[in-house]
């Protein structure tokens, strides 16, 4: 692998745990981001794809630095997703999480809510669920207050 297909291999895998496809399921990566969303890239470094990759967090952060997915803070030691102004996520609270996936969406549909992208319980009895618009999930956060 070429210098620069290593650097191409990087930053696509960076990209992608900064996603928001992942970050609904990466329960681990979300413990790990402070409160404004970053995370140290000693914890990206350690990541299975990317030691396979490399180990020098220099060579990572020269990978993402043109990257328009995720932003370097100015210590140049951590790094979060980009500014993305879509909101697709409601969270329920105080539904239990052994509720089954069925019974929640049966509970939703008797207020309307938007097609439903993804859903899932996580601890505390919290779900999330994400919708495909901030419109839609204003809709179903609106709705969603009758519950």
């Amino acid at each position: 692998m070429t210098d620069q297909e290593r650097s191409e291999a990087i930053k696509r895998q960076v990209e992608y745990y900064f996603s928001r496809q992942n970050l609904l399921q990466d329960t681990f990566l979300l413990s790990k981001m402070s409160k404004d969303h970053y995370v140290d890239l000693s914890v990206i470094a350690e990541f299975k794809m990317i030691k396979q990759l490399t180990s020098d967090v220099e060579l990572i952060l020269k990978s993402i630095k043109d990257s328009d997915k995720v932003v370097i803070d100015e210590t140049r030691k951590c790094v979060k997703p980009a500014a993305n102004n879509e909101r697709t996520t409601l969270i329920l609270r105080n539904i239990p999480s052994s509720a089954s996936e069925d019974s929640v969406k049966s509970l939703l549909k008797t207020v309307n809510v938007p097609t439903i992208v993804s859903i899932r319980a996580d601890v505390g009895d919290n779900w999330f669920l994400s919708f495909e618009t901030t419109e839609a999930t204003k809709t179903a956060m609106v709705s969603s207050i009758w519950i």
